[in-house]
């Protein structure tokens, strides 16, 4: 079942486009990591983020007129750069071009040292990466803020006003839903007649 669903991976339309007229070796190495991504135990979503980050990671390279076996730590930086990986918190990327590297060593098409030196740039971006979700410096996304007001709203007249308020508190006050969910009514102050929150 891993084969078939590693050959349906490749087949999407991205992936094609992606693959072709990539090297042997690169397409070697993508296979036989398809293969192994499809068949290990996570979600299908989390399978095919690591198989896809792999095919596009060899697209950079066969821009770049590379073969995997000459990959470096710099193609690795301006792969996570061009994708956006950190700024979109894109962390199933992330962890494929990790498991990608390491199959990479594991089956000999890049030297063990150098893929090593090629996972601590990634675990640099991968930091991050975490760094951010923490401190809720996320990207914001094209009218997510308007819609969310609009549920909200929609919500609110049904008399369902605690997703109103949610709605309100995320979306105008840039509150995540994980604090949404944490505030008391201790958290609320008054300073010379402005409330505000105090979390």
């Amino acid at each position: 079942p891993a084969e078939l669903s590693a050959r349906n991976q490749l087949n999407t339309t991205n992936n094609k486009k992606y693959l072709k007229n990539i090297s042997e070796e690169s397409l070697l190495a993508v296979t036989s990591f398809a293969k192994w991504a499809q068949g290990r135990k996570a979600s299908s979503a989390t399978k095919d983020a690591h198989t896809n980050a792999s095919t596009k990671l060899v697209d950079f390279l066969k821009r770049r007129n590379k073969s995997i076996e000459k990959i470096e730590e710099n193609d690795i930086t301006d792969f996570f750069r061009e994708q956006k990986i950190v700024e979109t918190l894109a962390f199933s990327p992330s962890q494929g071009v990790k498991f990608f590297l390491n199959h990479l060593a594991r089956k000999r098409f890049v030297d063990a040292d150098m893929v090593e030196s090629m996972k601590e740039v990634q675990a640099s971006f991968h930091a991050e990466m975490n760094k951010k979700n923490l401190t809720g410096k996320r990207v914001p996304k094209e009218g997510v803020r308007r819609n969310v007001l609009e549920i909200g709203r929609k919500e609110g007249a049904k008399g369902d006003k605690n997703t109103e308020f949610a709605s309100i508190l995320g979306a105008d006050y840039y509150l995540r839903s994980e604090e949404i969910g944490k505030l008391r009514s201790r958290h609320v102050r008054k300073h010379k007649g402005d409330y505000y929150l105090d979390i």
